[in-house]
């Protein structure tokens, strides 16, 4: 507001830019839309290419998490084109944001080869000179592994970066996939102990707190503990559900349908038509998100308590 009433375009570009963010995280990807675009309308009129650069990034992603994956895929082509002549520090943000936009829609192994070509290798989090970028990168990179059906080697990336950090943000993103990796790869009292640690904490995003609940039902299904398996699916359910982002809608309701399946839940088949029709609708295949989902061999033991918190 104080930007826009002092006639400083730039700033209130800028501001736009952070809420847009902020909004997407939040599960408002169409006010992130319309913030974005209205920022990359000021800059492009200033001739500000960093700028746009910046605003670019939040408007691919929410494209991408509606389902307006060709424009999207656009917009994204327009900013590589943009960024291949730029020196500046936001030259690495287009392969980031489309290894980001291949894991959202369970494209693990496009992901994993991009991580392997498109940035340098990650430094481990502390003292590092952009932390946010640093684990976003991790997030990204192990998250293509679990999908592609190495989830140990998702866990044994993430352990010493999510030990390491205690800012919140970047904590509950790497802890997120963490549980998941865990969770996959039959690690259950690991996985639910992270989430116990998880839930203690105030930040991250929508998405971090579904990733977490995914990797609890994995672990609560490798135990054979159906009703909190099912539990951390409805909870992760309401969640996707609270937001406008109907890959998110489509992906929790296929985590429903594998991990229903392989419990034996009598809303196995609903769960499954549910998941398919979603999927169909959107156009997504999501093999990588069904290899993440896969319940490991069922572990024995008693099934450890519930450690999902709000």
């Amino acid at each position: 507001v104080e930007a826009s009433e002092t006639g400083n375009r730039w700033a209130e570009g800028m501001m736009e830019v952070l809420l847009a963010s902020v909004a997407i995280w939040r599960g408002r990807a169409t006010e992130t839309i319309e913030r974005s675009k209205r920022a990359m309308n000021m800059f492009a009129e200033m001739g500000d290419d960093w700028a746009l650069t910046l605003s670019t990034g939040p408007y691919v992603r929410a494209l991408s998490t509606l389902g307006r994956f060709t424009e999207a895929d656009a917009a994204l082509e327009v900013l590589e084109r943009r960024m291949r002549d730029d020196d500046s520090a936001t030259r690495g943000m287009a392969p980031v944001v489309r290894a980001a936009m291949l894991v959202d829609r369970g494209e693990g192994e496009a992901a994993l080869a991009l991580t392997r070509d498109g940035w340098p290798d990650t430094p481990a989090l502390p003292g590092v000179s952009d932390q946010v970028a640093d684990t976003d990168r991790l997030f990204i990179r192990a998250l293509a592994l679990v999908q592609t059906g190495e989830p140990n080697d998702a866990a044994e990336m993430l352990r010493v970066p999510y030990g390491m950090t205690d800012a919140d943000g970047p904590r509950a993103a790497l802890g997120a996939v963490l549980a998941l990796a865990l969770g996959a790869s039959g690690q259950a009292i690991e996985a639910l102990d992270v989430a116990a640690e998880l839930s203690a904490i105030r930040g991250g995003t929508f998405m971090d707190r579904i990733i977490m609940r995914w990797g609890c039902a994995l672990a609560f299904a490798s135990q054979g503990a159906v009703t909190d398996a099912v539990s951390a699916l409805d909870e992760a359910h309401n969640i996707a559900y609270a937001t406008d982002s109907r890959v998110v809608r489509a992906l929790s309701s296929l985590a429903r349908a594998r991990i229903f399946e392989s419990l034996g839940v009598p809303a196995a088949a609903e769960a499954t038509n549910e998941a398919s029709l979603a999927l169909h609708g959107l156009g997504l295949n999501a093999h990588g998100w069904s290899t993440a989902f896969t319940v490991p061999e069922l572990a024995t033991g008693e099934p450890t308590p519930t450690a999902v918190g709000d």
